[in-house]
């Protein structure tokens, strides 16, 4: 008798992973940060009332709150408790994000590397489709974005780096690359601030927003896709700088970039 049931073999699941508590209070910490509910300067509840509102034990609290200052949201103060921060000294930086991107790595470079299959198609048909409205759009992006990162203002050069590419996504004329696209845009706010605090990296993404409007705003294609390629390379060369490797380990990670710039 022949079995009706499917083959096992032919059956393929995918792992999957638990998110821990300490993960899902960092979600929901962050999204305060990035809403403005709580700003650069506010006082994040004490350990005792994160524990009660969360529901979580007091090691995932303190997980969360090391992942925080890790990324840069927040400074934990001795006997005082957290508190929002736009940036830390330099010097307290790499070792913290260094811990962070080790943890999260294969996660940041897969969003990495489904951005640029969609941002470089989205930034090509912005180039064809553009508005001139959705043009200026763009630019007050890139200009708001250079106003913070000139301030050292990080959380909100984020949000501008995000409004960038919601606002790349519309251009495209493409309503269901833009639903697609604003999806990955409102997720990972922690991983798009971390990635602007390796030293150098916001004033890098910045020029970079600026090549993808000017090769969109002349109406060029092919200058606009290759754009989003050197702007998703950096990024994986910046999280490869900082594991002490190469840019070859950034193309083994994904994606590619047919001109790339030296």
């Amino acid at each position: 008798m022949v079995s009706s049931q499917p083959d096992s073999g032919d059956t393929v699941l995918q792992p999957i992973r638990a998110r821990r508590l300490s993960e899902i209070a960092v979600s929901q910490i962050t999204a305060l940060i990035e809403d403005g509910r709580l700003t650069i300067g506010s006082q994040l509840p004490s350990e005792r009332e994160l524990m009660g509102q969360l529901g979580i034990s007091r090691a995932s609290v303190r997980e969360a709150l090391r992942v925080l200052e890790s990324q840069g949201l927040i400074a934990v103060q001795p006997g005082k408790g957290g508190f929002v921060i736009g940036t830390v000294p330099q010097a307290d930086i790499l070792p913290g994000l260094l811990n962070w991107f080790e943890e999260h790595r294969d996660e940041v470079l897969d969003v990495i590397e489904v951005r640029e299959m969609l941002e470089s198609h989205a930034a090509a048909r912005a180039a064809e489709r553009a508005t001139p409205e959705a043009i200026a759009g763009l630019r007050e992006a890139v200009a708001r974005m250079r106003f913070y990162v000139e301030r050292d203002d990080l959380v909100e050069a984020t949000n501008t780096d995000r409004e960038f590419h919601r606002r790349l996504y519309e251009a495209s004329g493409n309503i269901f690359l833009k639903l697609l696209g604003d999806g990955i845009v409102a997720t990972l706010f922690g991983p798009r601030h971390s990635l602007l605090r390796i030293p150098g990296r916001a004033e890098r993404s910045l020029r970079d927003h600026e090549v993808i409007v000017e090769a969109i705003a002349a109406g060029n294609p092919q200058a606009a896709r290759e754009a989003i390629y050197r702007h998703m390379s950096r990024a994986r060369d910046a999280l490869a700088s900082m594991r002490g490797g190469d840019s070859a380990s950034s193309q083994e990670a994904g994606g590619h970039c047919p001109d790339k710039e030296r």
